[in-house]
C-alpha cells in the first residue's frame, strides 16, 4: 500500500533550513542528508504503519529511525 506524503510549508521551510546549515560546512552532507530524507518519505508512503508508535498525542505519531550510516556525516 503506497500512501502520498505531504509536508506543510512550515516543515519544507525547515527542511531548506537544515540543508543550508549542513551545506554551509559540507555540501556533500547536505546532499546526502537531501537524499536520506526523501528516501525515508518514500519508505513511510510505502508503509505508513512502520516505526514505532509514540503515545500521548491527539494524531497518531509514529518513529523512522535513520539508517545509521548517515548518522555522523
Amino acid at each position: 500500500m503506497s500512501c502520498r506524503i505531504t509536508t506543510t510549508k512550515a516543515a519544507d521551510q525547515d527542511i531548506r533550513d537544515i540543508a543550508a546549515y549542513i551545506a554551509a560546512n559540507d555540501p556533500n552532507a547536505a546532499r546526502k542528508f537531501g537524499i536520506e530524507l526523501w528516501r525515508t518519505f518514500g519508505l513511510i508512503a510505502d508503509s505508513p504503519r512502520a516505526g514505532r508508535a509514540v503515545p500521548g498525542f491527539g494524531a497518531p505519531l509514529r518513529v523512522v529511525r535513520v539508517p545509521r550510516a548517515f548518522v555522523g556525516i
